[in-house]
């Protein structure tokens, strides 16, 4: 499964930070740095598998429990309108 950017949506790296503005509904959210490169890989069409990948070689953290954050992420990101499933 991928996701897709929602065109919407400006997102604009602040230090470690990363802001993300839907112009849509008019949300603003801020991202850590972790969250903000999630971000970026689903915007790079990484697949779920791919990103906690990434981050497991880039973190030192349990496999579950970083598939368990990702998948939080994910959803969240979703559920704010900023990410979206790509059906492709």
């Amino acid at each position: 499964m991928r996701w897709k950017p929602n065109p919407d949506v400006v997102a604009q790296r602040l230090g470690e930070s990363m802001v993300l503005v839907n112009l849509a509904t008019d949300r603003i959210l801020e991202l850590n740095d972790t969250a903000g490169k999630l971000y970026e890989m689903a915007n790079d069409g990484l697949s779920k598998d791919e990103m906690e990948r990434r981050l497991a070689d880039e973190y030192s953290v349990e496999s579950e429990s970083l598939r368990t954050e990702v998948e939080g992420l994910l959803q969240s990101l979703t559920e704010e309108q900023v990410l979206s499933v790509d059906g492709a």
